[in-house]
This record gives structure tokens, sequence and C-alpha cells, in this order.
């Protein structure tokens, strides 16, 4: 026969689960943490990528031009490596700052435990659209490529 000791208090982790778990307050406790995250990534790496675009464009697209033209380059060979090159490698360095913003979020919510309670949330959502649940965090990630870094996705 085994015996139990009677439980007299709940943890604070089943308060937790009995909120954001439920059927009325987990989904809009969900899309407050989503809004809070994608605020976050906003912030913090709008600047950070102004100065990657201000910073690497001046080197990249205006230096690199300028050093075109003083080579006496015609237009179309100069237009190329500068806009297109230059204008390529700012635009893959303006990813790198909500990239690593989301990923820190994510991290941070991990740490807490939310991430599986989020994906239990999720997990009726997903299945009626037809995607397992593994697809949350790609889904997620995917969202602030095209909604934050890139608004004409």
């Amino acid at each position: 026969m085994v015996k139990r000791k009677f439980q007299c208090c709940e943890t604070i982790s089943d308060s937790v689960d009995n909120y954001v778990l439920s059927g009325i307050w987990g989904l809009p406790i969900f899309f407050l943490m989503m809004f809070m995250v994608f605020s976050v990534i906003i912030k913090a790496s709008q600047p950070i990528v102004g100065i990657i675009n201000a910073g690497l464009g001046w080197i990249f697209v205006k230096q690199f031009g300028l050093l075109l033209n003083v080579l006496h380059s015609p237009l179309w060979l100069s237009d190329f490596p500068s806009n297109g090159l230059g204008g390529g490698i700012v635009t893959i360095a303006s990813f790198i700052p909500p990239i690593l913003f989301i990923f820190m979020s994510l991290a941070w919510l991990e740490d807490f435990g939310y991430m599986p309670r989020a994906a239990f949330v999720a997990d009726k959502f997903m299945r009626s659209v037809g995607l397992q649940v593994k697809a949350f965090i790609p889904l997620i990630v995917g969202m602030v490529d095209c909604n934050i870094i890139f608004p004409d996705c």
C-alpha cells in the first residue's frame, strides 16, 4: 500500500497553470505575451538596425560607389557592385538584431517555463489549421521576419 502525504497547499506553478492553461484565459495571456515579445523586438532592434543601415550603407554603397566612380568604371558596372551587392549586404545585416532579440525573448520565456504552456494552448488552434504544434516556433519567427523586419513581405 502506498501512502501519500497530504498536500496542504498549491505550488506557485499550479496556480500559474490554472490561469495560463485555462480555456478562458489561456489565449488572451498567450496573445499578450506575444505582443510583449514583438514590442521588445521592435523597440530594442530598430535603433541597432538604423545604425547598421547607416554605417554599412555608407561603407558598402556610397563609398564603394565613389571608389568605382573614381576608377572611371561605366555606370552599369559600378551600379551593380555598389547598390546590388552592397545593398544586399546591408539588407542581410539588418536581419541580425531582430533575430537575435526574438531568440533571446523566446529563450527567456523558455527559462521561465512559459513556452511549453504556450505550446499546449496553441495546440488546439494549430490542429484546427492542420499543423502540428512543432510548427509553433517557426511560425512565430516567420511572423517576426515578415512583419517587423520587412513589412512588405
